[in-house]
């Protein structure tokens, strides 16, 4: 391609556009100073997002407050490293980018009161689809309120004069007069300025009637809380594509239908505060001419404070959370959910709601974090696709295999620690193998802390022939002691005949007991293990196949320290075994009838002791082309020293298949 011909290809706005969603936002700056035509097509990509808690803002944030000589200022900046790209942007800059740029942006994600001020005082920023202000409660805010407070300029003078009709009459009430700012109280002019502000707030907000999703969280602390709850639907009912809300103080289920005749476009919301009501009674619905009042738009309902994000609870419910009465109430108001999203379900001793007869809820995805039980509420949900928990109960099994038969997706959302066979002992029995019996949708199970016994997995075929994942481990297995394997071994290498299949009949001519008892064992184990092959083998569009996850207590570290021979340095000791009773997955025990897997993707065996070497290795690469991930030869513990074994095993497949990566799935928290 000729020169004149490249610059005329990058002259494309349809080509530009291609690769500008995967620039950054440096690169898009370095874009806008190519030439004057890049600037003009750029300038709309580099602004379409602002979030004040990324890149540099909350650099720019500190340094343009003036009040630079406060400690609790100097430390903030001090934290936050080097300033210089903050050198000349004060107010007045962070003002005139909202005014220059405000009509570009179509994100804004807002933590800083003076943000939201410069938004709205622009006059136009007034083309956003997303809009999400959670405003940090810290020295930002307070250095916000404090320079308005010391400023002669807030008068009504700086108010647009929108803001001095009478929209806003009677729909806010003062905040509560007992807060205070640092140290020192609210004054007078302080809640002034929290009207006035309060007023910018929704200011902003309704002069955005294309938002497609709002979140309203945190107020800021001397935002005025709105007294009138008919103003939030009107708000809502100039908004003709809003389809995603979290608005907290103002929404809650009993009137949700509310929601519906103001804003029939959303179809997802998100609340904070308990579906039950004062005193953690069960919530009350609105009646109109004897009939429930419903919203039959919402699609998706996601309750509890940061419900986006994978956060570790206690295994306790909370006293916010709704019980399961609230949850089954929640589902007769919104008729049309298929999505719902709790934190926590609280226990709760009084009578179960009724609500559900013949077809039950139209419910198909689930997803809680925190519950006492399950199985009330899994009873009116026939129609479940997809349940993400962090623990099921042996009831709670039962009725999702005779209630839920649609059931593709069953998934833990968090991995535990390490699962520990040691100090808790193994329960005698998991009714995951009942399960799968009787689940024939099932496409995904992911649930490493769960096992099947290899017994069962033979006496009984599963029903979900067409799974695709499978994390759960396999375990009883009848495999031969450290003792018994020096003894096979010893036999082995005197006579290698003995571990030819079609030389079965020499282990009658065995001399001695404990010789012919360990060949029996030997024997048995590889018919049992080929069986269990069998039944994995036959699991044809297998994707994901994980049998293990990390055994050892990765906090014993802080106990056992030693010196490695190898090189001298200091290492964790973690005692902790493989686990014995699993499959030995070497081809000698059949683990070349999963060649049957064509699909795998996935294969981990972490904390399992096997017996897989090179030529397992060899037989991997070559048997499964769209193998991409190994779980089993890394380790990430802690000071661990690396395993010799695991290391030359990895090497070696790295240089059978470089497109194959090596990790683990044990997260170092510690």
């Amino acid at each position: 391609m000729t020169k004149s011909a490249c610059s005329k290809a990058f002259s494309l706005p349809e080509l530009l556009d291609l690769f500008s969603s995967y620039l950054t936002p440096a690169d898009l700056f370095a874009c806008i100073r190519v030439n004057r035509m890049w600037n003009q097509f750029f300038i709309p990509k580099l602004w379409y997002t602002i979030d004040d808690n990324l890149q540099s803002w909350r650099k720019i944030l500190f340094a343009c407050h003036s009040d630079r000589n406060r400690s609790s200022v100097r430390i903030k900046l001090r934290n936050l490293g080097s300033s210089r790209i903050a050198l000349g942007k004060d107010e007045a800059w962070i003002r005139g980018i909202f005014k220059k740029y405000g009509h570009h942006i179509r994100r804004l994600k807002l933590r800083w009161v003076i943000l939201v001020d410069a938004a709205s005082t622009s006059g136009v920023c007034t083309n956003l689809q997303d809009l999400e202000i959670d405003f940090d409660h810290s020295i930002a805010e307070h250095l916000y309120w404090s320079r308005k407070a010391k400023s002669a300029s807030l008068t009504t003078t700086t108010i647009p004069a929108e803001l001095q009709g009478s929209q806003f009459e009677n729909v806010f009430k003062p905040p509560s007069t007992t807060g205070s700012l640092e140290s020192d109280p609210w004054t007078e002019e302080d809640l002034e300025g929290g009207r006035i502000f309060t007023q910018l707030y929704w200011t902003l907000i309704l002069a955005n009637p294309g938002l497609r999703r709002l979140y309203l969280l945190k107020r800021a602390a001397l935002q005025w809380p709105v007294e009138s709850k008919e103003f939030i639907y009107k708000v809502f009912s100039g908004m003709k594509q809003l389809g995603d809300v979290f608005a907290y103080e103002f929404l809650d289920l009993a009137h949700m239908w509310r929601l519906h005749k103001a804003a029939p476009s959303v179809k997802t919301v998100t609340l904070w505060k308990a579906l039950a009501s004062e005193g953690h009674q069960s919530m009350a619905p609105e009646v109109g001419n004897g009939f429930i009042l419903t919203n039959p738009s919402i699609k998706t309902l996601i309750f509890g404070k940061n419900p986006h994000h994978q956060v570790i609870r206690s295994r306790w419910s909370q006293p916010g959370d709704p019980s399961i009465q609230d949850v089954i109430m929640a589902l007769m108001l919104l008729p049309n959910l298929e999505h719902l999203m709790l934190m926590g379900i609280r226990d709760h001793s009084g009578p179960e709601v009724q609500t559900f007869h013949g077809q039950g809820s139209s419910l198909t995805r689930l997803h809680v974090h925190v519950f006492h039980k399950l199985e009330p509420l899994l009873r009116h949900l026939p129609k479940l696709r997809e349940l993400k928990v962090n623990y099921l109960s042996d009831e709670d099994f039962k009725v999702l295999a005779t209630t839920c038969r649609n059931l593709e997706v069953l998934e833990w959302i968090q991995n535990p620690p390490y699962i520990d066979e040691t100090t808790r002992k193994r329960p005698e029995h998991d009714v995951l193998h009942q399960f799968l019996v009787a689940c024939p949708s099932l496409k995904v199970f992911d649930g490493i802390e769960r096992f099947i016994k290899a017994d069962d997995m033979i006496r009984e075929p599963w029903a979900c022939q067409g799974i695709e994942k499978l994390r759960c481990r396999i375990v009883g297995v009848e495999r031969l002691t450290k003792d018994e394997q020096v003894i096979y071994n010893r036999m082995i290498e005197a006579n290698p005949l003995c571990q030819d299949e079609a030389m079965a009949g020499l282990i009658s001519t065995i001399n001695g007991d404990e010789e012919r008892s360990v060949m029996l064992k030997r024997r048995r184990s590889q018919e049992q293990q080929r069986r269990v092959y069998e039944r994995l083998a036959n699991l044809g569009q297998l994707k994901h196949l994980d049998l293990g996850y990390e055994n050892r207590n990765p906090w014993t570290y802080k106990e056992n320290i030693y010196v490695s021979a190898h090189d001298g340095q200091e290492y964790a000791h973690y005692k902790e075994s493989p686990i014995p009773d699993t499959l030995e997955l070497s081809l000698e025990s059949g683990l070349d009838q999963l060649g049957a897997l064509k699909d795998l993707e996935l294969f981990g065996f972490e904390a399992i002791d096997h017996r897989i070497g090179k030529k397992e290795l060899e037989w991997m690469a070559k048997s499964w082309p769209k193998l991409r991930l190994i779980y089993g030869l890394l380790d990430c513990l802690f000071m661990i020293e690396q395993d010799k074994k695991k290391l030359d095993l990895r090497k070696y497949m790295q240089a059978l298949r470089p497109d194959v990566k090596h990790d683990t799935l044990f997260s170092d928290s510690v």
